[in-house]
């Protein structure tokens, strides 16, 4: 039985595959994969292309018509912070400064893309974008189905939205999906940058390469190296503590039924659930 209150839907979609998940609320919360299916190779490297493997799955997968969250894999998405001008008083200033700055950053404007962000007048904000293809296709597609979409949003944003609370002093954040590491360089409570990483073949045995990485971010923004990694997203060796930083994960993985272990995807749809 179906509980509007507390069931929900959540989509994982990344270019390697997608996963759906039922997540139930109530006395006796479960956790019910609905689909889990890899992509042939480049077969999702477009939007465009994207878009067509979700409408093939949705339409063979049971789902409830339900509340539904959508993450993306981070590599959709671009990621910048906003340091708002001096003498800011509305959101409009605080755009301007956003589109510009993803002007300078990528050289090309927003135009194709939509943008989000956590707007601030007095302080560095995190924004981002994702294209407006890939939004506006899904919503579409949650119309036609019936779906009440109440979030479309990249692994890090979830990930940072659900766990800066609980992040330790003197620590970063990081979002990991497959080989690829999306982190905040955190200094005093107040986000500085953010950076996406992909770990090199020539480093794939090799000990101490993300220690190596995060210490030249760290000289290079002028702040303190971290004592700490804090992770959400998929479990990995290759995450591991090398030499003084150490890294640890926020939350468990999905406990789900009849389901034996947990796939990348669905993991990151995973993301930012507020039970195990």
């Amino acid at each position: 039985m179906l509980n509007w209150l507390t069931d929900r839907l959540h989509i994982g979609l990344s270019r390697q595959g997608i996963a759906i998940f039922h997540a139930k609320g109530g006395r006796r919360p479960s956790t019910t994969v609905l689909a889990d299916h890899a992509f042939a190779a480049d077969s999702a490297a477009s939007p465009e292309q994207l878009i067509d493997e979700v409408r093939q799955v949705l339409a063979s997968a049971p789902c409830p018509r339900l509340p539904t969250s959508v993450v993306l894999s981070n590599d959709w998405a671009r990621f910048w912070t906003v340091t708002p001008p001096v003498n800011a008083v509305r959101l409009s200033d605080c755009q301007a400064a956003a589109q510009l700055r993803f002007q300078t950053l990528y050289d090309t404007s927003l135009a194709g893309w939509q943008m989000a962000a956590d707007w601030q007048i007095d302080a560095p904000f995190l924004a981002c974008a994702i294209p407006d293809a890939l939004a506006s296709n899904l919503r579409q597609i949650a119309s036609t189905r019936r779906l009440r979409l109440i979030e479309i949003a990249p692994q890090f944003v979830v990930g940072w939205n659900r766990w800066r609370s609980a992040l330790r002093t003197g620590g970063w954040f990081g979002a990991t999906q497959d080989d690829t590491i999306t982190f905040a360089a955190i200094d005093q409570g107040r986000l500085c940058t953010v950076r996406s990483l992909t770990r090199p073949v020539r480093d794939k045995e090799r000990q101490g390469w993300l220690q190596e990485h995060i210490a030249r971010e760290a000289l290079r923004l002028h702040i303190p190296v971290p004592s700490t990694l804090q992770l959400c997203g998929y479990q990995s060796s290759q995450w591991t503590s090398s030499g003084n930083l150490s890294t640890t994960w926020l939350g468990a993985q999905p406990v789900l039924l009849h389901h034996p272990a947990p796939s990348a995807q669905v993991i990151l749809a995973h993301t930012g659930v507020r039970r195990s």
